[in-house]
């Protein structure tokens, strides 16, 4: 059996699992930078609400004296 009928078939499973890799940490990055984003929007909603119930509060307070 040829050296090439060995190494050949090694060396393209070898670069199909490092593109399988490169493509997994990719994917892998751009759902972390996703969730990234949605966590700081999140956040920022929050604040906001809390902002609101902040200003209804004060307001509340100012009716009542």
């Amino acid at each position: 059996m040829p050296l090439n009928m060995i190494i050949i078939p090694v060396l393209g499973s070898i670069f199909l699992i490092v593109l399988f890799i490169a493509i997994s940490r990719s994917i892998r990055k751009v759902l972390k930078h996703e969730d990234d984003l949605r966590r700081e929007r999140e956040e920022k909603e929050l604040e906001l609400l809390q902002a609101q119930i902040d200003y209804y509060n004060s307001r509340k307070e100012e009716k009542s004296t």
